[in-house]
């Protein structure tokens, strides 16, 4: 009876992470978004980026600044300046990022002519704000990021 019950049980895991397997893959899945800072302009070389639902994306973010530090923010849409005010009382130790449920994914502050990256699941179909969140950068260095 036990090898019975364990049998039916293996079968039906199996079963279940194929389909598990097969759902992941056909979403799609595994997004990179390669962004920049365009040099001492306090811009962002992108202000919009799509990706799939669901995906699995890791951004990839490169300080082109030869003098500035910044860093590359995923909010809830319309909280980009909230989010980037907020942290201005984090500070430049906490990458200027207050943990709140408006912030989706972060990277942490980048030095002049470093790199940096943040993986993270796509949230819902929608559009959400990026933004730079070192102080006063927001007003200008921000983008649409799109969920399709």
């Amino acid at each position: 009876m036990k090898n019975k019950l364990f049998s039916l049980l293996t079968s039906a895991a199996f079963v279940f992470s194929v389909a598990s397997a097969n759902q992941a893959f056909a979403a799609g899945n595994k997004v990179t978004v390669n962004i920049s800072s365009m040099g001492e302009q306090m811009m962002f070389d992108k202000k919009e980026v799509s990706v799939p639902a669901g995906s699995d994306v890791t951004v990839i973010f490169s300080n082109k600044s030869t003098a500035l530090k910044h860093n590359w923010i995923l909010a809830k849409k319309g909280t980009g300046n909230k989010v980037a005010s907020a942290g201005i009382s984090a500070g430049e130790s906490k990458s200027y990022v207050v943990k709140s449920a408006d912030v989706i994914a972060y990277t942490k502050l980048i030095d002049p002519k470093k790199k940096g990256q943040v993986s993270f699941k796509a949230p819902a179909k929608g559009t959400y704000d990026f933004v730079c969140t070192s102080p006063g950068h927001n007003m200008i260095m921000k983008g649409a990021f799109i969920v399709k």
